[in-house]
């Protein structure tokens, strides 16, 4: 386990999507501030993220043997920005603006990460090169990529790889850490499987360069590489080397046909990882009905879902290098309300929870010690003495959880500059009228607590009988601390308040209370029961997965290897919680339903070899596995790539590009078992961008609350009626 200087050290990363959305230098400011309340050490700012929303003075490039105007590249950038997302707020931010913000998070403790993602979520970069002349940008598969730069294009490469130097170039001395992105290849283009295509392609290669080719370039300007993890390693495999001095942004293991490397392999590399769990990602403007990264879900992962705890693993069983963890917020949906206090409130949970990890709150200390004279010639000895005994006092490595300890100290040094006071001048025996000097005493700091009281708050129950109460949520009393300050001259007794605090809020007693029944009777004059109206309560539970262990002769006798990793599954249990006539809650089991089905854990055990010859005591050939045929097909038009079919077929012409089509159903026996790995098992998801894929749970479950209310409210109204 850490110890507390070390987790303090941990980053502590609030993101935002300033790529797809614009956000104003007021707006980022105010963020900056509530981070360095909240014991955040950096913002890691995406800039080019779809939309490319900075621009620098000077924005001329030289790239492919020309030079590109800065006045031209910017309307560029500027058109393709719109052409993404014409946000009516405004369009890109300054460099005057983006160097203020840097200085002004560096005065409040905060550091900026900037981010230029790609060669993925380049959609305003790719309509900008179109129009600076640079022909065919995106990346063509199933259908040509609106988000993704084409690896085969030289000229797209080299302006893009000469654009993001020249605003490493910017940040390089204002900033240590250069995030250049590389997650989510043409997953418009590819129905999300473009890893799979780049390998399929022969292009995994290209990536790999273009990659280092970044990372090279961050570290010749003194800034540290970082990428999100997609494209390392994809399957865990050794095609190509990828760059191991590169900070991994860890945010998934991906999904159905998206294999991204695991963290154990990538850890095996000698990788670091900046965790950035997609368990606490927020989409603005998302709901529960959308899918995943909705607030809620994000707010309650921040206490289920460790600090330390990568994606796909359990920490503290799996523990890996982590330099810190970075919550985010992304703007999937550019036009959707940007709400401050639903970011906030993401970001005080997320500090909340992890409170060893999260610096106290040292703004007073910082407003107390600018009060200080800088000068403290001609003050007492006693008082200077003081003073530097609550300035050495002082402790900068607290936590969150040592916050009332931090503003003791404050209010010590508080006292202490308080009670400064002149030295004495006189020296020698005293005239028979001068009057003798004050004899000064060391100030004294007293701390006293009173109570808050705390509130009733009354709300009335149509279901409980009238005049009923019922206590909801009980009261409990607040405290206030409040720091006095004592001072003792010729023997007089001077207080002054330095500070009153709440240490701990009052929490309001809520009491429900029976309204009378307004319908006086029925036509036989009998006042009718008040009906209940019953809501529906989710509970889940974990289903365990199995473990199948199978026989296979391609491992060593006793060897073993997990084919499978084993995932749990969930059953939601339904229940009608409705409010007897005494107030009571009564709970029915409704139905219970498999959410997810787990997932089988697949162990191969090595076996010998029973079958040690033929009948003549010749050892067996090996048999064969079946490979991948493909039909011959005519050379494809321009730059088309036609459609690949899997049937067991002739071998494919050399150097031809036939189109990749994944089937929505499992893939034939006949595929090798290197493809196969690959290969869809089901049917696809739709890809959506920066955001977790939908495992349909959370929809299906709601769709039965809903089906289930309407049950029982036909079942009220039928009631009513009899």
């Amino acid at each position: 386990m850490l110890n507390v200087k070390l987790k303090l050290k941990k980053n502590k990363v609030i993101s935002i999507d300033a790529g797809r959305k614009y956000f104003t230098l007021d707006q980022l400011k105010r963020i900056v501030d509530k981070a360095s309340e909240l014991g955040y050490s950096d913002l890691h700012l995406l800039l080019g993220n779809d939309g490319l929303r900075f621009l620098l003075d000077d924005m001329t490039i030289t790239a492919n043997g020309k030079t590109y105007a800065s006045d031209d590249v910017k309307n560029a950038i500027i058109e393709g920005t719109k052409a993404y997302y014409d946000d009516p707020n405004g369009t890109t931010l300054s460099q005057a603006e983006i160097t203020e913000l840097i200085q002004y998070a560096k005065e409040k403790g905060i550091g900026i990460i900037p981010a230029i993602n790609s060669p993925g979520h380049m959609d305003a970069m790719l309509v900008a090169m179109e129009k600076l002349g640079i022909a065919n940008p995106q990346a063509n598969f199933d259908k040509v990529s609106k988000t993704t730069m084409d690896l085969e294009n030289e000229e797209a490469m080299n302006f893009t790889k000469a654009l993001i130097g020249k605003y490493m170039d910017f940040f390089a001395g204002k900033t240590k850490i250069f995030n250049y992105g590389t997650d989510e290849y043409a997953n418009d283009a590819t129905n999300a499987q473009g890893w799979y295509y780049l390998k399929w392609y022969g292009l995994y290669g290209k990536f790999a360069d273009y990659a280092n080719s970044l990372a090279a370039m961050a570290k010749e300007k003194g800034l540290q590489p970082m990428a999100f993890n997609d494209g390392f390693y994809y399957e865990d495999k050794d095609d190509v080397e990828f760059d191991k001095d590169v900070i991994i942004s860890y945010w998934s293991k991906g999904w159905w046909g998206y294999n991204l490397a695991s963290p154990q392999y990538l850890a095996s590399k000698g990788y670091k990882f900046l965790n950035t769990n997609g368990d606490w990602y927020y989409i603005l403007g998302q709901k529960p009905e959308d899918g995943g990264g909705f607030l809620k879900k994000a707010i309650e992962n921040t206490e289920k879902t460790p600090f330390n705890q990568l994606a796909s693993t359990k920490y503290p069983e799996v523990d890996l290098p982590t330099i810190g963890s970075m919550v985010a917020i992304w703007a999937d949906r550019p036009s959707a309300e940007y709400k401050e206090e639903e970011i906030f409130e993401l970001m005080t949970a997320f500090a909340d929870h992890n409170k060893d990890y999260f610096r106290a709150d040292y703004k007073a200390l910082r407003e107390e010690l600018a009060q200080i004279p800088e000068n403290l010639e001609g003050y007492s000895t006693e008082s200077l003495a003081a003073l530097k005994a609550a300035k050495e006092a002082l402790n900068y490595n607290l936590n969150r959880n040592k916050q009332a300890e931090l503003d003791t100290l404050v209010a010590n040094l508080k006292a202490a500059r308080l009670g400064l006071k002149p030295a004495a001048t006189h020296s020698g025996s005293l005239d028979e009228n001068e009057v003798a000097a004050n004899v000064e005493t060391r100030p004294e700091l007293i701390t006293r607590t009173e109570e808050i009281p705390f509130e009733t708050v009354k709300k009335e129950n149509p279901n409980l009988p009238a005049g009923q109460e019922k206590v909801v949520t009980e009261g409990a009393k607040g405290e206030r601390t409040i720091y006095v300050s004592v001072t003792t001259e010729n023997g007089k007794e001077t207080e002054t308040v330095l500070e009153s605090k709440v240490t701990k809020e009052a929490v309001n007693q809520v009491v429900e209370v029976g309204t009378p029944v307004t319908h006086v009777g029925d036509e036989e004059g009998v006042a009718p029961v008040a009906d209940a109206k019953p809501r529906v309560v989710i509970e889940d539970e974990e289903i365990p997965f199995t473990t199948i262990t199978r026989e296979t002769d391609a491992l060593p006798k006793g060897e073993t290897r997990v084919v499978t990793e084993g995932v749990k599954g969930r059953r939601s249990h339904f229940y009608s919680v409705s409010t007897a006539a005494d107030g009571s809650e009564v709970k029915t089991l409704v139905t219970s339903v498999v959410a997810q089905e787990p997932v089988s854990q697949i162990i191969e055990v090595g076996t010998p070899v029973t079958h040690v010859g033929d009948e003549k005591g010749l050892a067996p050939v090996a048999e064969e596995k079946p490979k991948l045929e493909i039909p011959n097909i005519p050379a494809p038009i321009a730059e088309e790539k036609p459609a690949l079919e899997i049937p067991n077929v002739p071998a494919p012409i050399a150097e031809e590009k036939p189109k990749l089509e994944i089937p929505s159903k499992p893939a034939p026996a006949t595929v090798p078992a290197e493809e196969n790995k690959a290969l869809p098992q089901g049917p696809a998801p739709v890809a959506k961008e920066n955001k977790l894929p939908e495992t349909g749970s959370q929809g299906s479950e709601w769709l039965i609350a809903t089906g289930l209310m309407a049950a029982l409210t036909a079942y009220g109204l039928s009631k009513k009626k009899d």
